[in-house]
């Protein structure tokens, strides 16, 4: 386990750098440790970056863990905390674990200005291409500001991609005086291709949390709205001449009103034009007043086709129950794109239930088709009250 510590030389805290790498096909991890110089001295404190690796063919742990110096207060004016950076990526299945925490700016003397804390970048990525659970998880802190300073940029980004319908998961959790958490989760069921991505803004003294999942299971998809988290989950069956996804996408606000943004994009193969890909707007729930705002979009290969504002909880709430939207593809590679951004407050939250169905069956047999799909999604939905 490489573990750095910079050094404290007269002007400059030593920047470090920690880098793990672990290949092969035995058991294993791989762990990287950096921790940025304190400053004494008129200057700037340490840097720290932090890089882990795994390979390893029995889905070994990447661990990578970033801490920027402190700027401690030793001048007229207070120094800047050290910036933070960790990546931590895991292939084969194996999870993936990045935190990032910016140093604490240093208070400068009577008259001076106040060290601001330092920046924290986390990006974690966890593969599982041969099949089997991806997990990556990101964490990024700003540091602390001296008094009258400002609080470190956070970002946390993290993406976990399988096949096959197995579970991939991402979360990101990130803390500062801005920047966002953004996670993205991507599996497939058959030739439709599912990936969920959901960003939430940082501000405020409470952490943006986001959550993504593609796959695993699919009569209850996870759907709780909780303040200051975003979430976008898919999973999806094969169904004869269907593939069909069943998702949920929302958010729940926290103190002042912040940007939320959720997505889910299906590519698809057809191998003639004319097919229909159908979205059922199945149902919704909602705390507060639900949002301050809230657009709704649906996009075919880069064309929106759908576009909904919304200012008020009523009209989402008719929107986003029991409606159906039918997209004509074209043969080849069809990317398709549902949306949906809100302005949210503390204390308001709004989320939905959908199903996307792809592609419809060939035209001889439309209506006895629709209707399968239809028992189908009456079922589940049945199924889903029931859980809850």
């Amino acid at each position: 386990m490489p573990a750095v510590l910079g050094g404290r030389p007269p002007e400059t805290g030593g920047d470090a750098i920690a880098l793990s790498n672990a290949t092969g096909s035995g058991n294993g991890s791989a762990t990287a440790v950096a921790t940025g110089g304190a400053i004494y001295f008129p200057g700037h404190a340490g840097t720290a970056n932090a890089t882990a690796n795994s390979s390893l063919s029995n889905g070994g742990t990447a661990s990578a863990t970033a801490t920027g110096g402190e700027g401690n207060g030793c001048c007229f004016n207070g120094v800047d905390g050290g910036a933070a950076i960790a990546n931590a990526s895991a292939t084969d299945g194996g999870p993936a674990v990045a935190v990032a925490t910016g140093g604490n700016g240093g208070r400068g003397q009577s008259g001076g200005s106040a060290g601001n804390g330092g920046v924290a970048s986390a990006i974690a990525t966890s593969t599982a291409m041969q099949g089997g659970t991806a997990n990556a998880t990101a964490a990024a802190t700003g540091g602390n500001a001296a008094p009258g300073g400002i609080i470190g940029t956070a970002n946390a980004t993290s993406f976990a991609a399988t096949i096959n319908g197995n579970l991939a998961q991402a979360q990101s959790t990130a803390s500062g005086s801005s920047g966002q958490a953004k996670a993205t989760g991507q599996t497939n069921i058959g030739n439709l291709s599912i990936q969920p991505v959901a960003t939430s803004q940082v501000g405020g003294s409470s952490p943006a949390i986001a959550n993504a999942q593609a796959g695993g299971s699919v009569l209850s998809p996870p759907n709780t709205i909780n303040a200051g988290q975003s979430f976008s989950v898919a999973s999806g069956f094969a169904a004869g001449p269907f593939t069909i996804a069943l998702g949920s996408m929302g958010a729940g606000g926290i103190g002042t009103s912040l940007t939320y943004a959720e997505s889910a994009t299906f590519d698809v193969n057809v191998a003639t034009d004319h097919p229909i890909f159908t979205f059922d707007l199945l149902d919704n729930k909602s705390l507060g007043k639900g949002f301050d705002s809230a657009t709704f979009q649906i996009s075919e290969n880069g064309t929106v086709l759908e576009n909904h504002l919304f200012t008020d909880l009523a009209s989402a709430q008719a929107f986003f129950s029991n409606n159906l939207i039918n997209l004509t593809l074209l043969a080849g590679l069809n990317i398709v794109q549902l949306s949906f951004n809100e302005m949210i407050s503390g204390g308001d939250g709004f989320a939905f239930d959908y199903a996307a169905i792809a592609p419809t069956p060939p035209p001889t047999l439309p209506l006895f088709a629709s209707g399968l799909v239809g028992l189908g999604l009456l079922g589940w939905r049945r199924k889903k009250k029931a859980v809850a």
